[in-house]
C-alpha cells in the first residue's frame, strides 16, 4: 500500500553521494599534478643564461651609514616554473651598488609548472659603510639601467 510518502533522507543521501564524488575528483586531479611538478625538479640546464628584466627595486626609505639593509628586486623571471634566477652579481663600494640578474631555463621535457616565476622581493644586502646618495642600479637585458637612490643618514 501506497501512502504516498516519501523517505525525509533520500535528499540527504543524494548530495552525500555527490560530495564524495566531487572530493574524489578534486584528489585525483591533485595527485595527477605530482608527476608534472617532480620533473622540473630532475631536470638540466640548457639554453644558456639570460639577464633577467627588473620591474622595481624596493629600498627603505632611510639608511644608516653603518647597518646592512636589504634592496629589494622585483620582476618576472619566466612565464613557467622551468625559468628561474641562476645568479645574481652585485658590485658595491660606499656610495652605490650595481646589480645584474642572470637567470636559465630548465630542459624539463616540457612538463613545467605553468605559473609565472618571478623575483618576489629577492634580496641582495648592502654592507656597510655607506655614504650619502646611495644609488642601487640594476642593469637590464636591453642595456638600460634601472636605478632609484636612497638618503643615508651618516
Amino acid at each position: 500500500m501506497d501512502l504516498g510518502l516519501q523517505d525525509p533522507h533520500a535528499s540527504d543521501r543524494r548530495s552525500l553521494r555527490w560530495h564524495r564524488r566531487s572530493v574524489a575528483a578534486r584528489n585525483l586531479a591533485l595527485v595527477s599534478l605530482v608527476p608534472l611538478l617532480s620533473r622540473c625538479v630532475l631536470a638540466t640546464d640548457t639554453g644558456g643564461q639570460f639577464v633577467v628584466r627588473v620591474d622595481s627595486i624596493g629600498l627603505p626609505a632611510t639608511a644608516s651609514g653603518n647597518t646592512a639593509f636589504d634592496v629589494r628586486l622585483y620582476g618576472a623571471v619566466g612565464p613557467n616554473l622551468c625559468f628561474r634566477v641562476q645568479s645574481v652579481r652585485a658590485q658595491e663600494d660606499s656610495t652605490h651598488l650595481d646589480i645584474t640578474v642572470f637567470g636559465a631555463k630548465r630542459d624539463s621535457g616540457g612538463d613545467c609548472l605553468q605559473m609565472p616565476a618571478s623575483l618576489d622581493g629577492r634580496p641582495v644586502t648592502v654592507a656597510p659603510p655607506i655614504r650619502d646618495p646611495f644609488t642601487v642600479r640594476v642593469h637590464q637585458p636591453d642595456g638600460s639601467v634601472l636605478s632609484q637612490s636612497l638618503r643615508v643618514q651618516e
